[in-house]
């Protein structure tokens, strides 16, 4: 199932034959009377729900039967993958819990943010401006690392924003002190290819963080090669007036792009 909303009322959820289900009169007995807002989508089977609005909102999960899993008790919540899902206590106090609710990765609340584990790894914020990439048991990465860098390039730079991985590659944008480019990493942090360093390649959407799927990752790209002008590269339209799509492999290499 996936969930659903309009502009006057909460969100409900249809299945893939458009039936609507805990929709008003109808929702789960375990979730009449509550102010639930939103509903995030199942993933392992559990999803999120946003009970109340701004500062007393309160997040908690649901199965796929109407029964809460976990009490809404959060204050931030994510989607479990691997058996874990971010979930926060307060500003800055989060941690991957346990489908119970329990804290497990790490046993204290001492996180400020942290994406789905992917391919086994998980981007964290254990602060405001720290990123990191980590394993079930430890920080597998806090920098990328060129294997042959050139010019003014750093050998190691700073995670600045970053994606999530799929096909063994996940996008990161350097730290602004460090060339602040788009990249493509391996799982062991090493830099796989940077797309500007390609021929006739310059990514006017790197702040979409454009992710692998079945070992293609889709860019949008100057035309000429340069320039990109003043387009919103992030609303992805199917044409552009200075720009087209690409599609490059694992390893860099173009395999599909557009026609103009």
């Amino acid at each position: 199932m996936t969930h659903f909303t309009t502009e006057t009322q909460p969100s409900f959820f249809i299945d893939r034959d458009g039936k609507a289900w805990w929709r008003g009169e109808a929702q789960p007995e375990a979730l009449r009377g509550r102010d639930i807002q939103r509903f995030g989508r199942f993933s392992e089977g559990l999803a999120w729900f946003r009970e109340g609005f701004g500062e007393e909102a309160r997040f908690g999960w649901v199965d796929s039967a109407g029964d809460i899993a976990i009490e809404p008790e959060f204050t931030q919540a994510g989607r479990f993958s691997d058996g874990l899902a971010f979930a926060a206590v307060a500003d800055g106090q989060g941690a991957f819990i346990s489908p119970e609710g329990s804290p497990l990765l790490p046993r204290k609340w001492m996180l400020y943010n942290a994406g789905p584990f992917s391919d086994g790894l998980a981007r964290v914020s254990a602060g405001a401006f720290d990123l990191a990439y980590w394993s079930h048991d430890d920080v597998v990465f806090e920098k990328v690392r060129f294997p042959d860098p050139k010019g003014d390039r750093p050998a190691n730079a700073e995670i600045s924003e970053a994606g999530d991985f799929r096909d063994g590659r996940a996008p990161v944008i350097t730290g602004f002190r460090d060339g602040n480019e788009l990249v493509y990493v391996r799982r062991d942090g090493t830099v796989a290819f940077v797309p500007d360093d390609l021929e006739g390649i310059r990514v006017c959407n790197r702040r979409a963080l454009p992710e692998f799927h079945q070992g293609l990752v889709r860019l949008v790209v100057a035309d000429d090669g340069a320039n990109c002008g003043n387009e919103g590269y992030t609303r992805g339209l199917a044409r552009y007036e200075e720009a087209h799509y690409v599609y490059l492999d694992t390893g860099g290499n173009v395999i599909l792009r557009q026609e103009k």
